[in-house]
């Protein structure tokens, strides 16, 4: 009898925990996601970016299973343009590079000069428009976004 009682008090305990998950990993859209990492990265700093995200406190681009690196060539390209070099927490073995890789078309033959070549040229178009995700995120704290990302965000956002 106790064993059954602390099953279910055990099973209402993971219920209840689970729908009190924060909403970082509940559905979220791509503008919901890039309004959190703004929001985030104005906090904490651009060099929060690359971290891996977590439910509970950290908020990156590689957050949300890595649901920015997937939505666009470049948002793919910011990704790996900012987080492919320094390869922080990991970057290079997370799901939101494994998503960047497929948008982008990289192959494991390739550089690191080829893939952020790549990367770059992916986020260039996006990064000046105004509004876009892109420009969002990289031009929030451009002069301290880190990898080639920052390069390109100190010479195209507006000042």
């Amino acid at each position: 009898m106790k064993i059954s009682k602390i099953c279910t008090l055990s099973a209402v305990i993971v219920g209840f925990s689970l729908t009190a998950v924060p909403s970082t990993v509940q559905a979220i859209g791509v503008n919901s996601a890039v309004d959190k990492i703004v929001k985030y990265i104005s906090k904490k700093g651009s060099s929060k970016m690359c971290r891996k995200g977590s439910a509970w406190n950290v908020i990156s681009i590689r957050s949300f299973s890595g649901l920015l690196c997937g939505a666009s060539p470049a948002l793919a390209g910011l990704a790996v343009g900012t987080c492919y070099g320094p390869n922080t927490e990991g970057f290079r073995d997370s799901s939101c590079f494994k998503k960047a890789k497929s948008k982008l078309g990289l192959t494991g033959s390739m550089t690191e000069t080829e893939i952020t070549e790549i990367a770059i040229k992916a986020m260039t178009a996006d990064i000046t428009k105004a509004g876009s995700a892109v420009a969002k995120i990289a031009c929030k704290k451009a002069g301290s976004l880190p990898g080639a990302a920052g390069e390109l965000a100190a010479s195209k956002c507006p000042t």
